[in-house]
């Protein structure tokens, strides 16, 4: 079953993509605008001198209606299961989807995701699996620390309620810790109740040992749930990753490490065993013994730029800040910003960027086939063999000839002398590409500056929690009252002040680290944010009370303080999570303050203040690790504390989930295992190397001297046990106690670990799955570099005839210089404004379903309105581009050009047409011709007179080319449609604006047989008519392999991917959407 993208408002009036489940369906490729500026940088206007920058019409106003509407388009809903009830309607019905949502009354998109269900509070986390398996696995995670809690109160039970509770005078032995002190109550239960050396009974120390040797089984067993709770989720969908690996040691430098082809070629031959491409199933090319590659993306160190970003956002941020005071874009401060930044753009151009390019030494390589995928990462991934190769090349200076012959026993001879490390990809809007040039020894040396910091901040936070111990005991030896329990909240709240601290410190030095994906990010967020916070929490307060005489006292003793700070922990913190605190500030500090009748911001600027913030993961693993550690650490003194942690880890799991499914926003980009699998890591780690410690400092004091010796082995038995399970590789580590505990094909098994997950590879290919994603989830189309090129030089969608013969990298960036550093500023921008998802989500199409008529031109012909996408029949000739629906119910998903011999050089997407017997051309048009609706492929947010249009350039008659105004590539994305046929001799077809232009342009029809005629000149480029001879030449050239004009061979690669899609694919669908933007073919 494949997957959907659909395309849910966002911050920013970005898109966030949904994988709805759908057979026969899948979304038309969008078109890919022009790298718009994001909100910190100057507006598009502002660079619009430029012969590439982006032009668009004017930013709607937006309105208080239009931005709580986008809050609530923002929330958590179940889109998958109701669209997917709404296609099995539509099966039912006979209908396309667009149909059938009309005829449910949804004029728009957004009411049918406003009208979707809402998720309930009691349903499986399983049911988030269209959020990422980050979300699913985050609640998951949760229930397994609250089962754990349980299960070790109920396995400690016998200590506390046996030996503990067995001495007759338990408060006289509790006194003897401090004798003359005050004491807190015997009934904590804790191995204080047995006095100092008190405690004679050798089967406590046992229990204390198989605690701690189960839990850390534990870790490795639900590490194995884990990955197939992550494996459930793969199954559900079809993401970029399920088709791309991550391929690293490649060279930085030379044809090796800068040319495509030749990583290809490489992995063309060497991805997998041929035995096993030739046998186990008929493969496109594997009687060559060669797989098929649909794409090689070189991750490109971009480093080199990050000076003229860095200026650019400087003067982006001054910019909107004088707009947000009032100032208007002509006053002299603002057009001085915007000279300097066209000055920052200018230099930029210069910069011979193509000659400074070098790789990262990453490449992201694309396979046209799932089964391939995973195979390859059978072969070089899960190899120990290349493993033990690989640790031999960066760890032991081995001999290469010893290398060289390892890996050529598993079949992957070295690249350029190297051995390459292959693993899955991360998905594109996964990926740090700014982060990939770093080296190993930069990376390190960030993280070790950056983690001394951390610990500089420890540090400041243990001195003032010794501070404040300290005058708690000037306090209590001076105060004749008692007032033990005042000095002990306020050490809790202290605390509790200073983890915020540490939160905010973790985020932000993190944002300063390099990773190669996000996923890393958070990981090392988490990472930073759980250790801080035990160790504030919890060994702080241990080493400040390390006198065993400060451990029971009643007050500002260690047990009745971490008792407080505990519960404040778990039954009052968790009740903060109600509160969506950087929204309610953007609210009141920003939103509040915004006039709809006057500004001059943009929408998508103001659109950013009423979105809603989402779950912070990071932050929540690393709040739920600190209650659960902390209480476990200190459970020998205070066995309570497991209850209090189920019961806080609980309201944590209540209260995430009702602010998620109610008052969060849907997150940006789909989340992934690693950051739970990171929050087990650093779990395990306290659990198995810090816990025996902590409780060998504690538990020791209260055995005989015998049991004292005979506990203190076992402590380093089962420490080293730990160290082993930290150190053994993490599939090891799980195969190994799943073994153990959890046999296969058992009942236990599918009770623990879920049921088993079959073989996710599904038999489709690249090609065909790439249409259920937008620009967003591609990765030639994300990287910077790539994503700066034009889009004739990198088309969206890949077919297999684009891909062969490439032209060497190099000369392609060479040869669109201008348009890659004109381009190139925003897109790196947009990386870096906070809360931009531009490349994390898919760009919308629309098709019209009102105010669109057809025209009649001759006899014979169907009119319909444009419901859909015909999927009847389409031509590949470049120069004659053909399509027909043959009176269906949809229009074409690729424009009409006329039956003559003078084809269209300029084709479009998704015209309305319907073809008859006759061979002059048809057009739809819109029912008021002073109306421009924004027909499917090109949309602009407000259509008028003199704006948007159909991306298409129409035959007249027979033997005619199409008018093409502005051909050239600094022209803007408008074009004049003729309407043909005799009966419309002298009448305008359409009027649009050419960017600039003194006039509007008019195309008017001569008589059969002429030329079209036309009135008003653009001051951007000419017109560029087809001719028929120029068309006889552009079929020759064709078959002979060669193609001369650029936007004839678009028009070809665009009708070649839809004949492919329509074989395969019956039901088309493309989405309406009101967050749209002008676009360029």
């Amino acid at each position: 079953m494949a997957t959907m993208v659909i395309n849910q408002p966002q911050a920013g009036g970005a898109q966030q993509p949904i994988a709805v489940a759908a057979t026969n369906v899948t979304m038309v490729p969008a078109t890919v605008a022009q790298p718009e500026a994001p909100a910190g940088a100057p507006a598009p206007q502002a660079v619009a001198q430029t012969p590439t920058a982006a032009t668009k019409p004017p930013a709607e106003r937006p309105t208080l209606e239009s931005a709580l509407e986008h809050q609530e388009l923002c929330k958590v809903r179940k889109v998958q299961s109701s669209f997917e009830a709404v296609r099995r309607m539509a099966n039912q019905n006979g209908l396309d989807l667009p149909k059938q949502l009309a005829d449910m009354g949804f004029a728009r998109f957004e009411d049918f995701i406003l009208q979707c269900d809402k998720f309930m509070m009691g349903c499986s986390p399983m049911a988030f699996c269209e959020l990422g398996p980050g979300m699913v696995l985050y609640f998951d995670f949760l229930k397994y620390l609250i089962f754990l809690s349980i299960f070790i109160l109920m396995f400690y039970a016998p200590a506390m309620f046996g030996a503990f509770q067995c001495h007759k005078n338990r408060d006289d032995y509790l006194a003897l810790w401090s004798p003359g002190d005050p004491m807190v109550n015997s009934n904590f239960c804790s191995m204080g109740n047995a006095g100092p050396g008190g405690l004679d009974k050798a089967w406590v120390v046992w229990l204390l040992i198989f605690l701690l040797l189960l839990l850390n089984i534990s870790t490795g067993i639900y590490g194995a749930r884990q990955k197939r709770i992550d494996a459930r989720c793969d199954a559900a969908s079809v993401h970029p990753n399920d088709y791309a690996v991550f391929v690293d040691n490649l060279p930085r430098s030379g044809p090796e490490g800068c040319e495509e082809d030749r990583i290809k070629a490489y992995f063309e031959d060497n991805a997998v065993d041929r035995d096993w491409l030739c046998s186990s199933f008929p493969l496109r090319g594997s009687n060559t013994g060669k797989v098929e590659v649909a794409k090689v993306v070189i991750a490109w160190d971009i480093g080199v730029f990050a000076s003229y970003t860095q200026k650019q956002r400087q003067l982006g941020q001054a910019y909107w800040k004088l707009l947000n005071q009032g100032v208007d874009k002509d006053d002299p401060r603002a057009v001085a910003l915007k000279h300097q930044f066209q000055q920052v753009t200018d230099e930029l151009k210069q910069s011979q960027m193509a000659h400074n390019l070098r790789g990262s030494g990453v490449a992201i390589v694309v396979f046209a086939d799932q089964r391939v995928h995973r195979q390859c990462l059978e072969k070089w991934e899960r190899s120990i063999l290349l493993r033990f190769a690989k640790f031999l090349e960066d760890w032991c200076a081995a001999p290469d000839c010893l290398i060289l012959f390892l890996a050529w026993l598993k079949g992957a001879p070295l690249y350029g002398g190297r051995l390459l490390t292959v693993q899955r990809a991360p998905n594109p809007s996964d990926v740090n590409w700014e982060d990939l040039g770093r080296s190993a020894w930069e990376t390190s040396l960030q993280r070790y500056q950056l983690y001394s910091v951390m610990a500089v901040l420890i540090g400041i936070c243990f001195a003032c929690t010794f501070g404040l111990h300290l005058w708690g005991e000037d306090l209590k030896e001076n105060s004749s009252s008692g007032g033990g329990t005042a000095l002990s909240i306020i050490p809790a709240l202290v605390v509790a002040l200073l983890n915020a601290v540490l939160l905010y410190a973790s985020r932000e030095l993190t944002q300063h680290e390099y990773h190669q994906t996000k996923t890393s990010e958070d990981g090392s967020t988490t990472i930073k944010m759980t250790a801080a916070m035990v160790i504030n929490t919890s060994f702080i307060q241990i080493i400040i009370h390390r006198d065993p005489a400060d451990w029971f006292l009643s007050e500002n003793g260690l047990a009745i303080g971490m008792c407080i700070m505990i519960a404040i922990h778990a039954l009052i913190m968790p009740f903060f999570g109600f509160c969506d605190f950087a929204f309610y500030m953007r609210q009141r500090l920003f939103a509040s303050k915004v006039n709809f009748e006057t500004t001059k911001l943009p929408k998508d600027k103001v659109y950013e203040w009423w979105t809603p913030s989402e779950l912070d993961l990071p932050r929540r693993y690393a709040v739920a690790l600190k209650l659960f550690l902390t209480s476990f650490l200190i459970m020998p003194i205070f066995p309570w504390a497991m209850v209090l942690s189920a019961v806080g880890l609980g309201l944590q799991y209540a209260i995430d989930k009702w602010m998620l499914l109610n008052k969060l926003s849907r997150p940006k980009f789909t989340k992934n295992a690693q950051n739970a699998m990171n929050a087990l890591t650093v779990m395990q780690f306290f659990i198995a190397v810090c816990a025996p410690l902590v409780f060998f400092f504690f538990v020791k004091r209260a055995f005989t001297s015998d049991l004292r010796s005979m506990y203190e082995g076992l402590t380093v038995l089962i420490t080293l046990i730990g160290v082993a399970s930290i150190v053994v590789p993490r599939p090891v580590w799980r195969q190994l106690t799943k073994t153990l505990l959890v046999w296969p094909g058992t009942v236990c098994e599918q009770l623990i670990l879920g049921e088993p997950v079959p073989d996710t590879a599904m038999d489709i290919d690249y090609y065909e799955a790439q249409c259920m994603w937008g620009a967003g989830m591609k990765y030639h189309k994300v990287h910077p570099l790539y994503a700066a090129l034009p889009e004739a030089a990198n088309p969206e969608n890949l077919t297999r005839e684009n891909q062969r013969g490439n032209s060497p990298t190099l000369d392609v960036f060479s040869g669109n210089q201008q348009a890659v550093a004109s381009n190139l500023s925003n897109v790196l921008m947009a990386r870096q404004q906070p809360g931009q998802s531009m490349f994390m989500a898919a760009q919308p199409v629309i098709i019209p379903t009102q105010g669109i008529g057809m025209h009649q031109q001759q006899p014979g012909t169907m009119g319909n309105p444009s419901l859909g996408v015909s999927t009847s029949s389409y031509g590949s000739n470049p120069y004659m581009v053909y399509a027909r629906n043959y009176g269906g119910p949809g229009g074409a998903m690729i424009g009409f050009s006329g039956r003559g011999s003078g084809g269209s050089a300029v084709v479009g997407d998704r015209m309305n047409t319907s073809a008859g017997s006759v061979g002059s051309g048809y057009v739809a048009q819109p029912a008021q011709p002073s109306y421009l609706a924004p027909h499917a492929g090109v949309t602009v947010p407000s259509p008028s007179p003199v704006g948007g249009g159909m991306m298409m350039a129409q035959s007249s008659t027979e033997g005619v080319g199409a008018a093409q105004l502005g051909g050239t590539q600094q022209s803007g994305p408008y074009y004049v449609i003729g309407t043909g046929g005799q009966q419309e001799q002298q009448q305008p077809a359409m009027m649009y604006q050419q960017p600039g232009a003194q006039q509007p342009v008019m195309m008017y029809q001569q008589q059969p047989g002429m030329q079209p005629q036309m009135i008003g000149q653009p001051n951007m480029g000419q017109p560029q008519m087809a001719q028929p001879q120029v068309a006889a030449q552009g079929q020759q050239a064709h078959a002979s392999g060669r193609h001369i004009n650029p936007a004839a061979q678009a028009a070809y690669n665009l009708a070649d991917n839809a004949r492919g899609v329509a074989q395969r694919i019956r039901n088309v669908y493309t989405i309406p959407s009101s967050s749209v933007q002008t676009v360029r073919r």
